[in-house]
């Protein structure tokens, strides 16, 4: 799609609507190029001109399109991996992505790992003396 406009103000309007339209439908970056119909790379510096668009196409890459039964059975067997009782390949195959992916989302989950782990493992029991 080739923005035209008599002004070079013009057309960074239309293509910062059109940006903004792409992070309303949790688009990212490359949807935005295919809007546009240019390179990533010309996306890339378009929007280093507006810092908040961009913050909004990384965020809309990153959004979970997972249910909440996933995401509960995903940081269930995070929590395994953690406490030793699973490894990170085994775990990874299980829900068919790759490890780095897995581990990437366990980074970005700690808080929701960390309870998990806490109810999976019972409180140290205390010697009676």
């Amino acid at each position: 799609m080739k923005i035209t406009g008599a002004t070079k103000r013009e057309r960074h309007a239309k293509k910062l609507a059109i940006g903004w339209q792409v992070a309303e439908l949790n688009g990212c970056m490359s949807d935005f190029a295919d809007a546009l119909g240019v390179s990533r790379v010309a996306v890339t510096n378009f929007l280093k001109m507006y810092p908040d668009l961009r913050r909004a196409l990384i965020d809309g890459r990153r959004k979970s399109s997972l249910s909440d039964r996933e995401t509960a059975e995903r940081t269930l067997m995070c929590a395994q991996v953690r406490l030793g009782r699973l490894r990170w390949c085994d775990a990874a195959r299980a829900f068919r992505v790759s490890r780095a992916g897995l581990y990437g989302w366990a980074e970005r989950h700690e808080d929701e790992i960390l309870e998990c782990m806490a109810e999976l493992e019972p409180p140290p029991r205390r010697i009676a003396a």
